[in-house]
């Protein structure tokens, strides 16, 4: 009996040995690069489990092991894997190919442009600009810029609808946008050789490169603030008043420190942020004694508010600009008589306003939501359904696609509350 006990006690001991010799080489393993010497092409279907996709990768030689990848996994936890087709690369560690179908790094499909075909077709394209939340930037740059490619500005939508999308632009864009930025800003009344207080977002922002470019050329100084709209989207989504008003006196701390001791006459600002100036008696003579250019952009604005601001800063050019990260740009502002119509970019940029039940455009002078198009060399953005409502207004003579006016945002977008703290 004695040894039988032994006997079953040394069995025990080589069977917890061996299994801990082989969650250490599964472990290694995960990390080790897999066996295959060439590219896979996989496509993962919709409702596809992992095991199904683990038995097709081995089935294609990708794993050495799918066993020992499902013993890791029941214990690390099993990923939520996305459909879609895959190019997994020669030699890729099953690590690195669990990562990449759970971030969702599909192939990106080239572009072929139909004999005859107008914008118009454009439509026919489907709204994919929500995978520019989880695409890697890379993925993002035309094969066409050669190798290697130049190195792209990355700029982040303001995350009002949940994660920011993100946009890759390239120089030759970047210079063009930077161009047509002088232009408007010198159009609205910007004032050259005196500086520019920026009341806008930077970091992953483009609104605040830009603004810099802009400066630059226009022989300006650029003077930024620290803001962080997303921080303000997160105390609006929990009602917390007390804090967003602390953020805001923050912010405008800060222009009243720039304000009152540097040379400007510009003054790029959020709605909000102007709004929150105009109750505060101190600032507001602050802004009379000195800003005599006031550009309006990055948050939605009534024309009644507009008409109250120029009230209470008479001596002040007041301008407004209307883009979106996801065109790359921002339109063409064009004024009649008291309204501020929003011209595109066109060609590379086009707006279509329609019924969003029935996907029609709506009649002139009628309000729908605003569907963005961008095509350009850098980058291809069909069929973009926006945030935002607007009146269709015809565009200028050889335009393609409809002029804006009056923007206003929705009140739900994709399933989301629409927060649009100060930007």
């Amino acid at each position: 009996m004695r040894k039988l006990l032994l006997a079953l006690g040394l069995l025990s001991l080589l069977a917890a040995a061996g299994a801990a010799i082989y969650w250490q080489r599964t472990s290694t393993m995960m990390q080790a690069a897999g066996p295959h010497s060439q590219p896979i092409q996989l496509e993962v279907r919709q409702g596809a489990s992992v095991r199904t996709v683990l038995a097709e990768l081995e089935a294609r030689g990708a794993l050495a092991d799918r066993f020992g990848v499902e013993l890791q996994l029941r214990v690390r936890g099993w990923p939520q894997i996305k459909t879609g087709r895959y190019d997994i690369p020669a030699g890729a560690t099953p690590a690195d190919i669990l990562r990449q179908l759970a971030e969702g790094r599909v192939v990106l499909e080239a572009l072929t442009v139909v004999e005859g075909w107008t914008f118009a077709d454009l439509r026919r394209f489907p709204n994919l600009v929500d995978e520019l939340r989880r695409v890697p930037v890379d993925d993002l740059i035309p094969r066409g810029y050669g190798s290697p490619p130049p190195i792209p500005r990355i700029f982040e939508s303001g995350g009002t609808t949940g994660p920011p999308k993100r946009t890759a632009q390239l120089p030759d864009w970047v210079e063009q946008v930077t161009r047509w930025q002088v232009e408007d800003f010198t159009a609205g009344g910007f004032v050259p050789g005196r500086g520019l207080l920026c009341l806008m977002p930077s970091g992953p922002h483009g609104v605040g490169h830009f603004d810099r470019m802009v400066a630059e050329r226009l022989g300006s100084v650029f003077h930024p603030i620290d803001l962080d709209p997303r921080w303000v989207k997160k105390l609006a989504a929990r009602n917390a008043a007390s804090e967003m008003s602390a953020y805001v006196d923050h912010v405008l701390e800060q222009a009243r420190y720039v304000l009152e001791i540097q040379d400007v006459v510009n003054l790029h600002a959020t709605p909000p942020l102007v709004e929150a100036i105009a109750r505060n008696d101190g600032l507001v003579d602050l802004v009379n004694s000195k800003v005599r250019y006031l550009l309006l952009s990055g948050a939605h604005v009534d024309m009644d508010t507009v008409d109250l601001l120029r009230q209470i800063f008479p001596n002040t050019a007041i301008a407004m600009a209307f883009g979106s990260t996801m065109v790359l740009s921002q339109a063409a502002t064009r004024v009649e008589g008291d309204s501020f119509i929003f011209d595109p970019r066109s060609p590379y940029v086009s707006f279509w306003v329609i019924d969003p039940d029935t996907g029609a455009g709506v009649p002139y002078g009628a309000r729908g939501q605003v569907v963005m198009n961008h095509v350009s060399k850098g980058m291809f953005i069909p069929n973009n359904l926006e945030r935002d409502t607007a009146i269709r207004l015809p565009g200028p003579d050889g335009q393609i696609g409809d002029s804006v006016s009056e923007v206003a945002p929705v009140a739900v977008f994709g399933g989301e509350r629409v927060i649009e703290g100060v930007y």
